[in-house]
């Protein structure tokens, strides 16, 4: 990746933490039938055998592995994250999840705040082209709440 295109990614992540709404939307983006909707796509979420299953599938349609019965780190995978970019998809994919979990609870046990920080981080290693097979999609697992939650509050 040039300079010239990681700075413009720099400029991209810098402008969306400045413009991004410090208040937490506590709606769950159309939720009332499956698949679920967060304004530029559809959620889907499940095991890995129900995504594979899919097809139509869109570019801005969000893939979310559910491993939350890990017993020994329960975590969320969303698939190629990097495209949920704008911070209004951010909030809202991460209330889904949240929702989610409140409505089927498991042991997963995931902030807002370092869920949101956690995935900003990974898009933007994605955008600098750094490590990309690993930046490319965010594991939300237990393990990593505290880094993030202490990351998060920061400044």
């Amino acid at each position: 990746m040039s300079n010239k295109r990681r700075l413009l990614a720099l400029l991209i992540v810098v402008t969306s933490l400045a413009c991004s709404n410090s208040s937490i939307n506590k709606e769950k983006a159309n939720s009332e039938v499956p698949p679920d909707g967060y304004g530029i796509g559809n959620i889907y979420i499940g095991n890995q055998e129900y995504l594979d299953s899919l097809e139509n599938l869109n570019y801005n349609d969000v893939l979310i592995l559910d491993m939350r019965d890990d017993e020994d780190d329960p975590t969320i995978k969303i698939y190629d994250s990097y495209k949920i970019n704008d911070s209004n998809s951010i909030d809202k994919i991460i209330n889904f999840l949240l929702e989610y979990e409140q409505e089927n609870p498991s042991a997963w046990d995931r902030t807002y705040d370092s869920m949101r920080y956690e995935m900003l981080m990974h898009n933007f290693a994605y955008f600098l082209n750094y490590q990309i097979e690993r930046s490319k999609d965010v594991d939300l697992n237990n393990k990593d709440e505290i880094k993030y939650l202490k990351k998060s509050n920061i400044g």
